[in-house]
């Protein structure tokens, strides 16, 4: 910093005037006493005549450097007792080996000192005058030659007490001037932190990533229950990140430093299951030769995370209740309670409410558990995030050493595709174009699997119609805004007639497998002409 210091244009200048008008020269020193704003090996200005015949000399060099780093240095910094960022200018006095006496100013930031500014080589009468003896007796000790030194200190002019004053004052406003320029600095600095953080804050949360109002809506919810213990169900297609949510409500939250452990219910057998989140005693069962703790147990302080809940046994559901209503659980084989704190939070990419009425999960658990519900939208309904998480997944590429940028149609291909396995798929998807593109740093589209460059005609639904981004670009084969276009007129009747063709006429299904709200279907039929069945 203190480098940038020497290379403002008002410090210069004043340099240059300290410099013709005393004949001594302005530094900045750091806190090792080195002299900055100088390349390595080039040597920096001799404060005074004198101070360059003791420079050449490598004996005296060396001392002008020790008297830097053991003298005067030490001196400034025990003197840098301000809590201030910059405090009142304090002019510091002391004197060189040779004689020379010097001013510095401290320079510090955030509180703490980072060096200062010295003017070295001043003198209150000709020095030949006062000190010919000590000047003779650094040139025995220097091996220079006799004269060396008396002949240049004539050429130094003494400083009056009015000129030292005014000296102060150019010193003064080379301290203001740097000042200025380190307030400038940190307050640039604060503001791209500031930036930076609401960039977080609008595009990140923990390892989540999105822009768009719904993921805003996510983040925002987050943040409400991250310092709580209440449960939280998580709801959302695979591969949406249900997973990264409760991470993020973990590692974001007071229980961080305490384990996370996440099983999903649908990975394991059920007969196993309930063992593995209980945990079981020898002679529980066939196989069981030793105590095993239970995840339950292991997260204890900590938060457990139950992945595809929706997948649980209905006799687990029952224990599993109890354990959120008490606090306690028995495992297998046992008979005493074990007491643990865990804070639970659920996940499922099923309708729980509809299993519930078919019966197949408890209703007092499925209320239990949402007592905080986050929804995560699949990405076909937020792709204004597609392009924020292709910079991710490519920056992910590049730390590996593949470089990628995507063509503009290849992005274009991306945005265009339904994406039926969400983030997940996104981002395999892009882990695979930066394998199969070798040596070019620009994927094109020609790389793309066949299901998106095909523009995603693969539908979701029984009748082979899917979303009415997908509809739209099987019928134009356009960039979107062109389809968007040409679907209002020419496509839009064709669209709308085989839709509600395929659900037997009923609004509400097509509505639903077209992406529109209800109203705005009714509304685009009216606009073509087209008379809906009742229902």
């Amino acid at each position: 910093m203190l480098d940038l210091l020497v290379k403002l244009r008002a410090v210069r200048r004043l340099r240059e005037i300290i410099r013709s008008w005393w004949g001594i020269e302005l530094m900045f020193v750091d806190l090792e006493g080195n002299v900055r704003g100088f390349s390595p090996g080039e040597r920096f200005p001799a404060p005074t005549p004198v101070c360059g015949p003791i420079l050449d000399s490598p004996p005296g060099f060396l001392r002008c450097i020790s008297a830097l780093k053991q003298g005067h240095l030490s001196a400034l910094q025990m003197s840098l007792d301000s809590r201030s960022d910059f405090p009142t200018k304090r002019f510091f006095e002391g004197r060189c080996h040779a004689g020379f006496a010097h001013l510095a100013l401290p320079i510090r930031v955030e509180g703490a000192p980072i060096g200062f500014i010295l003017c070295d080589g001043i003198v209150s009468k000709p020095l030949g005058e006062v000190d010919s003896d000590k000047l003779r007796s650094l040139e025995t000790d220097l091996h220079l030659s006799e004269g060396t030194l008396t002949r240049a200190a004539a050429d130094i002019r003494g400083t009056s007490a009015d000129s030292l004053e005014k000296l102060k004052d150019l010193l003064s406003m080379i301290f203001e001037e740097a000042a200025s320029y380190l307030r400038e600095i940190r307050e640039r600095d604060e503001r791209i932190s500031e930036l930076s953080d609401e960039l977080k804050d609008t595009y990140h949360y923990h390892d989540l990533i999105g822009k768009s109002a719904s993921m805003r809506q996510v983040f925002s919810m987050i943040k409400k229950v991250v310092e709580t213990d209440v449960t939280v169900l998580i709801q959302g297609e695979n591969g949406t990140g249900k997973e990264l949510v409760a991470r993020a409500l973990h590692y974001q939250g007071s229980r961080s430093h305490k384990p996370y452990i996440a099983q999903n219910c649908a990975a394991i057998h059920e007969n196993l299951l309930e063992s593995e989140l209980f945990g079981h005693l020898r002679g529980a069962f066939t196989g069981a030769v030793r105590d095993k703790r239970g995840l339950l147990d292991v997260a204890d302080g900590g938060t457990f995370f139950l992945d595809e809940i929706g997948e649980m046994p209905p006799a687990l559901q029952t224990k599993l209740l109890r354990f959120l209503q008490e606090g306690t659980f028995i495992p297998l084989g046992g008979t005493s309670e074990k007491k643990v704190d865990v804070r639970i939070i659920a996940a499922t990419n099923r309708d729980l409410a509809s299993l519930v009425q078919q019966g197949k999960f408890r209703q007092d658990l499925y209320y239990r558990i949402q007592v905080i519900t986050i929804q995560l939208p699949p990405l076909r309904e937020r792709t204004e995030d597609i392009p924020v998480l292709v910079e991710h997944f490519l920056g992910k590429q590049a730390a590996k050493g593949r470089s990628k940028t995507l063509s503009p149609e290849t992005l274009h291909r991306l945005l265009n595709y339904s994406w039926p396995g969400n983030v997940r798929e996104l981002e395999h998807e892009i882990e695979r174009l930066a394998v199969l593109s070798g040596g070019e740093s620009t994927i094109g589209p020609d790389l793309l699997s066949p299901k998106i460059k095909d523009g995603g005609s693969e539908s979701t639904d029984s009748k082979g119609w899917g979303s009415l981004h997908r509809a739209i670009h099987s019928l134009a084969q356009q960039p979107w805004h062109r389809a968007k276009e040409r679907w209002v007129g020419l496509f839009g009747r064709p669209y709308l007639e085989e839709v509600l063709r395929s659900v037997d006429g009923n609004v509400s299904k097509a509505a639903k497998i077209s992406g529109l709200p209800r109203s705005t279907f009714y509304r685009l039929l009216h606009r073509h002409g087209l008379m809906a069945k009742p229902h």
